[in-house]
């Protein structure tokens, strides 16, 4: 907390792609993180219809309520790795398959049982 009042200006003022901080990302300076599982399963969702994380966490600010920025890449995160994956989504499994509008997915067929 120290450095984001000490540096609010270098750091928090706009969406900068670099920090005065060596090693440090953006990630570290925001309350929102939006990687690639965020940015795929918002715009799937159509929650967004963005073209990269970048204007992903732009309309993320914009639009979700400030009290989810610390969860949605939690979720999304373990969400995007095991149901809603990148390559052969488990569509058939998913709790939000009804609600779902899967937006440019090709989702795995349901196992024969």
């Amino acid at each position: 907390m120290r450095l984001q009042r000490q540096h609010h200006n270098d750091c928090f003022s706009g969406l900068q792609t670099q920090t005065p901080f060596q090693n440090w990302g953006r990630k570290k300076f925001r309350s929102i993180c939006v990687d690639t599982h965020v940015h795929r399963i918002m715009n799937i969702w159509g929650y967004v219809r963005t073209k990269n994380p970048l204007e992903t966490e732009q309309a993320l600010r914009a639009r979700l309520p400030v009290r989810y920025w610390k969860e949605v890449n939690r979720i999304l995160v373990a969400f995007g790795q095991y149901t809603c994956r990148p390559v052969s989504p488990h569509c058939y499994r998913c709790v939000l398959q009804e609600d779902c509008p899967r937006i440019g997915v090709s989702p795995r067929t349901s196992p024969s049982t």
